[in-house]
Protein backbone atom coordinates (compact mmCIF):
# COMPACT_ATOMS: atom_id res chain seq x y z
CA UNK A 1 0.00 0.00 0.00
CA UNK A 2 1.43 3.38 -0.95
CA UNK A 3 0.97 6.60 1.03
CA UNK A 4 -1.78 7.87 -1.28
CA UNK A 5 -3.82 4.68 -0.79
CA UNK A 6 -3.23 4.87 2.98
CA UNK A 7 -4.45 8.47 3.13
CA UNK A 8 -7.53 7.56 1.06
CA UNK A 9 -8.42 4.69 3.40
CA UNK A 10 -7.78 6.85 6.46
CA UNK A 11 -10.01 9.61 5.05
CA UNK A 12 -12.75 7.11 4.17
CA UNK A 13 -12.76 5.74 7.72
CA UNK A 14 -12.82 9.27 9.11
CA UNK A 15 -15.75 10.17 6.85
CA UNK A 16 -17.66 7.04 7.87
CA UNK A 17 -17.07 7.82 11.55
CA UNK A 18 -18.24 11.41 11.09
CA UNK A 19 -21.39 10.21 9.35
CA UNK A 20 -22.25 7.66 12.06
CA UNK A 21 -21.35 9.67 15.16
CA UNK A 22 -21.87 13.28 14.18
CA UNK A 23 -24.48 13.10 11.43
CA UNK A 24 -22.23 14.41 8.66
CA UNK A 25 -23.85 14.17 5.24
CA UNK A 26 -21.80 12.67 2.42
CA UNK A 27 -21.41 15.16 -0.41
CA UNK A 28 -22.27 18.21 1.70
CA UNK A 29 -18.84 19.76 2.02
CA UNK A 30 -19.68 22.90 3.95
CA UNK A 31 -21.98 24.04 6.71
CA UNK A 32 -24.03 22.59 9.54
CA UNK A 33 -25.21 19.00 9.28
CA UNK A 34 -26.37 16.91 12.23
CA UNK A 35 -23.97 17.44 15.12
CA UNK A 36 -21.19 18.60 12.82
CA UNK A 37 -20.08 21.59 10.79
CA UNK A 38 -18.20 20.84 7.56
CA UNK A 39 -15.29 23.02 6.45
CA UNK A 40 -13.93 22.23 2.97
CA UNK A 41 -10.17 21.73 2.98
CA UNK A 42 -9.13 20.45 -0.44
CA UNK A 43 -10.13 23.40 -2.61
CA UNK A 44 -7.15 25.60 -1.73
CA UNK A 45 -6.19 27.93 1.07
CA UNK A 46 -8.37 30.87 -0.02
CA UNK A 47 -11.49 28.66 0.06
CA UNK A 48 -10.42 27.25 3.43
CA UNK A 49 -10.01 30.76 4.86
CA UNK A 50 -13.42 31.83 3.54
CA UNK A 51 -15.03 28.70 4.99
CA UNK A 52 -13.39 29.26 8.39
CA UNK A 53 -14.63 32.86 8.38
CA UNK A 54 -18.15 31.59 7.62
CA UNK A 55 -17.85 29.03 10.43
CA UNK A 56 -16.75 31.70 12.91
CA UNK A 57 -19.75 33.85 11.99
CA UNK A 58 -22.04 30.83 12.38
CA UNK A 59 -20.55 29.83 15.74
CA UNK A 60 -20.86 33.39 17.04
CA UNK A 61 -24.54 33.41 16.09
CA UNK A 62 -25.17 30.01 17.75
CA UNK A 63 -23.79 30.44 21.26
CA UNK A 64 -26.05 27.63 22.49
CA UNK A 65 -24.08 25.10 20.42
CA UNK A 66 -20.58 23.93 21.35
CA UNK A 67 -18.14 23.31 18.49
CA UNK A 68 -15.21 20.94 18.93
CA UNK A 69 -12.74 21.91 16.19
CA UNK A 70 -10.34 19.26 14.90
CA UNK A 71 -7.01 20.15 13.23
CA UNK A 72 -9.02 20.87 10.08
CA UNK A 73 -6.99 20.82 6.87
CA UNK A 74 -3.97 19.25 8.54
CA UNK A 75 -4.44 15.77 7.12
CA UNK A 76 -5.26 14.87 3.54
CA UNK A 77 -5.41 18.54 2.47
CA UNK A 78 -1.73 18.91 3.36
CA UNK A 79 -1.81 22.11 5.40
CA UNK A 80 0.04 22.35 8.70
CA UNK A 81 -1.26 23.68 12.01
CA UNK A 82 1.01 26.69 11.38
CA UNK A 83 -1.01 27.42 8.23
CA UNK A 84 -4.46 26.88 9.71
CA UNK A 85 -4.33 27.90 13.39
CA UNK A 86 -4.16 31.66 12.70
CA UNK A 87 -7.44 31.43 10.78
CA UNK A 88 -9.14 30.42 14.04
CA UNK A 89 -7.66 33.21 16.16
CA UNK A 90 -11.05 34.96 16.52
CA UNK A 91 -12.29 31.80 18.30
CA UNK A 92 -9.92 32.33 21.22
CA UNK A 93 -12.52 34.27 23.18
CA UNK A 94 -15.52 32.23 22.06
CA UNK A 95 -16.69 30.01 24.91
CA UNK A 96 -18.61 27.72 22.57
CA UNK A 97 -15.60 26.83 20.38
CA UNK A 98 -12.86 24.42 21.51
CA UNK A 99 -9.69 24.45 19.44
CA UNK A 100 -7.16 21.61 19.25
CA UNK A 101 -4.06 21.87 21.43
CA UNK A 102 -1.85 22.16 18.34
CA UNK A 103 -3.69 25.37 17.40
CA UNK A 104 -3.45 26.78 20.93
CA UNK A 105 0.29 26.09 20.95
CA UNK A 106 0.78 27.99 17.70
CA UNK A 107 -1.40 30.88 18.80
CA UNK A 108 0.87 31.18 21.85
CA UNK A 109 -1.83 30.53 24.40
CA UNK A 110 -2.10 27.98 27.17
CA UNK A 111 -5.09 25.69 27.32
Amino acid sequence: MNIKEYKSIKQLRSNEQNEKIFGAIYGQGEGRQGKSYAIPTTEGFVKLKDAVDTFITYAAAHQDTHFLVTPVGCGVAGFTPYDVAPLFKPCIRMENVSLPKSFWDILGLKM
